[in-house]
């Protein structure tokens, strides 16, 4: 899907500037933005960019952004030098249509992949002033009475997750909270149910519903927030030593037998 992108540089309609010297705003237009995107996003931002959703600005702004999970079919007529962009955090699984009509007409990516021209991480690490003061992970460990947490929503993924996880409990004592399992959050705030990880549980399932490069949600890095204590178990298509994920373990390295 990623392929689908344009070979060839797009001739700007006005001279390069940089972000001190251009003279306008740009404007940047949402084709079919999703609920979760802000029309505010760009504030803040260090160049002078305005989002807008209104369609009358189609074929003047300097920038159109598709939400790629859901592109119609049929590919929009594109202005001389625009620069269209395709926006996603999902995995290909869950691109709705056939997108071959807008094969080569985007310029940009816009996702979570790592050769993305815009990159888009669910979460990440990053350096802090001063050091932040935890209680001993080593006695922690030792107070934990559960071995194993997984808490999740969607029952059916492309990644098989459920399956692997009803194959890992004939083995392993395994809590499964939320609509697809037995043991239920007290909360409604599904951070805060994370929390009983630290008193309770060695480990945390954090599983992707699909397994695509580079596609690391923020299942994982949750677990260094709400409970460093708490090993995260990963499984997906990704290298995680590329995220900085440490202290983690791999799924892919490492086996599982069924007792006889």
């Amino acid at each position: 899907m990623y392929r689908n992108m344009s070979r060839y540089h797009v001739r700007p309609l006005y001279p390069p500037f940089t972000k001190k010297t251009f003279p306008e705003r740009i404007r940047v237009y949402y084709y079919n933005k999703p609920d979760w995107v802000s029309v505010h996003e760009f504030e803040g931002c260090e160049y002078k960019c305005d989002m807008t959703l209104d369609s009358k600005y189609s074929a003047s702004a300097k920038a159109v952004i598709f939400h790629g999970p859901r592109l119609g079919t049929t590919a929009s007529n594109k202005s001389r030098g625009q620069i269209w962009i395709m926006h996603g955090l999902e995995s290909p699984h869950h691109y709705l249509n056939d997108l071959s009509e807008w094969k080569n007409v985007f310029n940009w990516t816009f996702t979570y992949r790592r050769d993305s021209d815009i990159l888009q991480t669910y979460s990440g690490f990053k350096s802090v002033p001063t050091k932040i003061s935890i209680s001993n992970i080593t006695e922690l460990w030792k107070t934990k009475d559960r071995i194993a947490a997984w808490m999740v929503s969607n029952c059916y993924t492309p990644s098989k997750r459920e399956k692997y996880v009803n194959l890992m409990q004939k083995t392993t004592d395994i809590h499964v909270y939320g609509g697809c399992g037995n043991f239920k959050c007290p909360s409604s705030n599904a951070d805060y149910c994370l929390e009983p990880l630290q008193k309770h549980y060695r480990y945390y399932l954090a599983f992707e519903n699909s397994l695509c490069l580079d596609y690391v949600t923020e299942k994982g890095f949750k677990t260094y927030v709400y409970s460093p204590s708490t090993i995260p178990v990963m499984r997906g298509g990704s290298n995680y030593s590329l995220f900085s994920l440490q202290g983690h373990i791999s799924i892919q390295t490492i086996s599982i037998q069924r007792k006889t």
